[in-house]
């Protein structure tokens, strides 16, 4: 039923289905890390104080600290505080130097379901750290000081442990079982899965088929370029994977599998899809719960999926004009843009910038004159299912491949775009010069250089793809600012849009 037309008690009674992660009382400060978070904080006070020792007549500083909680974990939050208030005074009351150096406080952060760090509120809020609770794509910050608490229980956990035994029994029944038996697994999870649940089933993989190579996928919130220095563990979607995983003499393609675990099927699908496009071995995807025997193990249709991101990209080619959408923290952010929009004017398309939060069908159904949207986010949203979208929805990858004629097909890639810039191990310079960065070029027709017209006296630089969207025939509501009479301020219509109140009162008359 239509918000608009429909009741207005039921839209405002309406309950979200947003299932709340319980988490054992023993298990709390584990789970949350309380002791890390609060290390944290203090480090990060004494650095802030630190420039002002000097000068003893400054005041004692504030430090402000954001908790980004996902919905399912935003019932603890009120917890959650009393506890990491209460840490913070003890830590103040044993050491003189934390006292003296300030206070914190702390403010929540809603409405940010997000593995991004939400730098824009935290900005609004004026934070200058963020305290990230849950899956976390690791995307760099700049301006603000992150520290992950990906959610673990502990090693111990009767929970963990009635599940990890329970995964390994369903991937020896499926995964290894069978003549074509792989040598070598991988086994990928989010933070809170990964120390209750992986150690332990990696144990019993092991001792339960010894000839089979099982390794871990580490997420490391602290990975970044190390591993093409160090060459022990390679960086891959967000986490550390063992450099042995990938040393395959074999030539069989099902000689390495990967099993993603998750709890819930959609909220890191990204990551699965991701890992099966690079072409490395067979990917699983399996659901489980802690404290829930119910295991559910499927594996990746890449060749359907595939063929769904071909179509996109073969729309993207023939798209005139091209939304960039920035949703989410990216590193390079800014050579990202630059190179996005060089790329775009250079192959004679119209580029937008549009930079939006979480994204949903409803708001891009305001763009209907932009043909088609790249995604500039992280590698988890990266490759978002755009069925329920108005206009095709591609990585930045994807675009890439499909406006750089030198780009060869590949049947395998990896969505992390930072890799396709110039000076990364999979750039490709594109047949035509790339052109400069925003306010380059004729945004409407891709020549190059700037036109400048006479407005209201003045010369101004010409901006043709703006003036585009200001000129559609269809405006919305016309405000006639200056033009409306000044009256009485009088008390306006109440009710539905369909059946105002003051028309019944009027039909009754």
């Amino acid at each position: 039923q239509s918000a608009i037309t429909g009741d207005d008690s039921k839209v405002l009674a309406n309950v979200l289905d947003i299932q709340p992660e319980v988490v054992p009382d023993a298990e709390f400060a584990t789970y949350f890390d309380l002791s890390g978070t609060v290390e944290f904080i203090r480090n990060l006070l004494l650095a802030k104080a630190k420039p002002q020792a000097a000068e003893k007549q400054q005041p004692p500083i504030t430090v402000v600290v954001g908790l980004q909680l996902p919905s399912p974990l935003f019932h603890y939050a009120k917890r959650l505080v009393n506890e990491l208030t209460s840490l913070l005074k003890a830590a103040a009351d044993e050491d003189e130097q934390v006292k003296l150096a300030g206070s914190v406080q702390l403010r929540l952060l809603a409405d940010t379901d997000s593995c991004c760090v939400d730098c824009v509120t935290a900005a609004h809020c004026g934070c200058s750290a963020v305290i990230h609770y849950g899956d976390a794509c690791f995307s760099r910050c700049p301006h603000l000081s992150v520290h992950y608490v990906l959610g673990c229980y502990g090693n111990q956990s009767a929970a963990g442990r009635a599940v990890s035994e329970k995964l390994a029994e369903t991937i020896l029944s499926t995964v290894l079982a069978g003549q074509d038996c792989p040598g070598k697994l991988l086994l990928v999870a989010p933070g809170a899965l990964h120390a209750s649940v992986l150690l332990a089933a990696r144990d019993c993989l092991v001792a339960k088929q010894p000839s089979i190579d099982v390794y871990l996928a580490t997420p490391n919130p602290l990975a970044g370029e190390a591993d093409r220095i160090e060459g022990a563990a390679r960086f891959l979607c967000g986490r550390w994977v063992p450099e042995p995983f990938f040393n395959n003499s074999d030539e069989n393609p099902t000689s390495r599998v990967i099993v993603h675990v998750t709890t819930d099927a959609d909220s890191l699908l990204g990551l699965a899809v991701a890992l099966a496009f690079l072409d490395i071995g067979p990917v699983y995807q399996c659901v489980c719960q802690p404290g829930d025997s119910a295991i559910k193990l499927d594996r990746i249709d890449t060749n359907r999926r595939f063929k769904r991101r071909m179509l996109l990209s073969s729309k993207a080619a023939e798209a005139r004009r091209i939304g960039l959408l920035v949703c989410g923290c990216v590193d390079s952010l800014t050579p990202t843009l630059d190179y996005a929009l060089g790329l775009v004017r250079s192959a004679g398309r119209v580029p937008y910038i549009v930079s939006v939060g979480r994204i949903n069908p409803a708001k891009l159904a305001n763009y209907a004159d932009i043909d088609a949207f790249a995604l500039i986010g992280c590698y988890l949203r990266a490759l978002l299912d755009s069925r329920d979208y108005f206009q095709p929805l591609l990585s930045m990858v994807e675009l890439e491949r499909a406006l750089n004629p030198n780009r060869q097909f590949a049947y395998a890639y990896n969505v992390d775009f930072s890799d396709c810039l110039p000076g990364g191990r999979d750039f490709v310079e594109p047949p035509f010069p790339a052109a400069g960065p925003a306010g380059d070029g004729d945004g409407e027709s891709g020549a190059e250089g700037q036109q400048l017209v006479l407005r209201n006296g003045n010369l101004q630089v010409a901006l043709p793809a703006g003036n585009f969207l200001s000129g559609r025939s269809w405006r919305g509501l016309d405000p006639q600012l200056g033009a409306t009479p000044v009256a009485q301020l009088e008390k306006g219509r109440s009710g539905l849009a369909i059946r105002y109140d003051s028309e019944d009162a009027d039909n009754a008359k």
